[in-house]
C-alpha cells in the first residue's frame, strides 16, 4: 500500500512540475504577444499569396481568351518566379505590393517590441534568442521590398529595404544609362 502510495504521490509531483512549466511558458505576456502577431502574420501572407495567385490566375484567363500566347508564357515565367523567389512581377498592382510589406512591418515591429520587452526585464538571453529568430525569419521571407512615399501630387519616392549582410549600391560602371557624374557602384556591409 505505501509503495502505491508513493508511485501515486511521484505521479502527482511530476503532473504538477509539468503544469507549472508549461503555465510559466504560456504566461509570458510578451511571447504570447508575439506568437499573436506570428499567426496573425501567417494569415497575411496566405491571404497575400492568394491574392497574387488569383490577380496572375485572372490575367493568365484574359491572355487565353484572348488568344495570346506571348503573354501567356509571360504569365507563367512570373507565376514560376513568384513560386520560386516570391518576386512579385513589376507589373502586379500597388495594393498586392503594400499588402506584404504591411504585414511585414507589423511582425518586425513586433519582434523589436518583444526584443525591447524583454531587455527591460533584465531577460537577456530571451532577447538576443528573439533577435537570432528575427534575424532568421528576416533572411528567409522576401529579401528586397520596396515602398513608395507620396510626397505630392503625383509624386512618390521610392525607398528600398535591403536586409543585414551585402549590398551593392550605385550605378555600374557598364550600366547602358549611366551618366558620368553617377559614379560606380560601391559594395557595402551592414
Amino acid at each position: 500500500m505505501t509503495r502505491w502510495l508513493m508511485v501515486g504521490l511521484t505521479c502527482v509531483v511530476t503532473f504538477a512540475f509539468a503544469a507549472a512549466a508549461l503555465r510559466a511558458a504560456d504566461d509570458d505576456p510578451v511571447r504570447v504577444k508575439l506568437e499573436r502577431a506570428k499567426a496573425t502574420f501567417q494569415a497575411a501572407q496566405e491571404k497575400y499569396q492568394a491574392n497574387v495567385t488569383g490577380w496572375l490566375d485572372k490575367r493568365e484567363a484574359a491572355a487565353r481568351q484572348a488568344g495570346d500566347k506571348k503573354v501567356v508564357d509571360q504569365v507563367k515565367a512570373e507565376r514560376q518566379t513568384f513560386t520560386d523567389t516570391g518576386e512579385l512581377p513589376k507589373t502586379a498592382p500597388a495594393a498586392l505590393k503594400t499588402q506584404f510589406v504591411s504585414a511585414r512591418s507589423a511582425l518586425e515591429a513586433a519582434y523589436q517590441s518583444a526584443v525591447r520587452e524583454y531587455t527591460k526585464a533584465k531577460k537577456d538571453d530571451e532577447a538576443t534568442a528573439l533577435e537570432t529568430e528575427m534575424s532568421e525569419w528576416q533572411r528567409t521571407t522576401v529579401a528586397v521590398r520596396e515602398v513608395g512615399v507620396k510626397i505630392g501630387p503625383g509624386v512618390t519616392t521610392p525607398f528600398c529595404w535591403v536586409p543585414p549582410g551585402k549590398a551593392t549600391l550605385g550605378s555600374p560602371a557598364a550600366e547602358k544609362d549611366r551618366e558620368d557624374y553617377e559614379g560606380t557602384a560601391v559594395t557595402i556591409d551592414f
